[in-house]
């Protein structure tokens, strides 16, 4: 069975520590430690050499930086799935936070080896937390099934997606483009995959045409390369 890869954003050093402390001996665990939350936060694209399993995210951080963040760590870990651990104990608040996408919740005046199995659970793509708060997330989820959202553009493509396209527009190739952004060229191309996907189209070209026509970037004249 593989490791559970663990990364931790936790302001507190205290707090920090007694995670480590808990987890450091479970041979299915395998913490990244030395990490600063800070410079994880303040990151414009993917990592590398950092792919955790799981992210454990302080409610602090949330409190902070405000629901967003959730965002912001799926777009930079978009393997992880996150567990946000604090001691907010309000039901309405958690379910919030698990629709906004953690998948899970562990309070931290719980019992300390329940953490263990969190990480576990949530590592599958399980959901953990207040049962009352797993099913009123879930309720609010089904009584919004049949409504539509109204999206907006800046929903649409976030401003470093839009950036890889206006790059894209200038007839840049993957490589030139991940040197322009200062990432790897995997990155690139994982980025173009989800923009694919996203607004259903298979080649530059389309995924061009598509920003122009929906104003998601300037309608301007690209160079034509044989990469398209």
């Amino acid at each position: 069975m593989e490791p559970v890869i663990v990364l931790v954003l936790e302001p507190n050093p205290w707090c920090h520590l007694g995670f480590v402390h808990v987890l450091k001996d479970d041979p299915q665990i395998k913490l990244l430690d030395g990490v600063d939350h800070n410079k994880i936060i303040a990151l414009g694209s993917i990592p590398t050499g950092l792919d955790p399993t799981v992210v454990m995210l302080s409610h602090t951080l949330l409190v902070d930086f405000k629901l967003s963040l959730l965002a912001k760590i799926k777009d930079l870990f978009p393997k992880a799935n996150i567990l946000v651990h604090g001691y907010e104990a309000n039901i309405d608040k958690v379910a919030e936070i698990l629709i906004a996408g953690a998948k899970g919740y562990f309070l931290l005046s719980g019992q300390p080896e329940n953490l263990l199995e969190s990480l576990k659970f949530v590592s599958k793509g399980l959901i953990w937390g207040p049962p009352e708060a797993i099913a009123r997330s879930l309720g609010r989820l089904i009584s919004l099934k049949d409504i539509k959202p109204v999206a907006t553009r800046a929903d649409l493509i976030s401003p470093r997606e839009r950036t890889l396209v206006n790059l894209l527009s200038k007839g840049l190739s993957n490589k030139e483009i991940a040197n322009k952004l200062g990432v790897a060229e995997v990155t690139v191309k994982f980025h173009l995959a989800k923009l694919y996907k996203r607004f259903n189209v298979q080649t530059r070209l389309q995924l061009l045409t598509y920003a122009i026509d929906h104003e998601l970037i300037s309608g301007r004249k690209w160079e034509t390369r044989a990469s398209l």
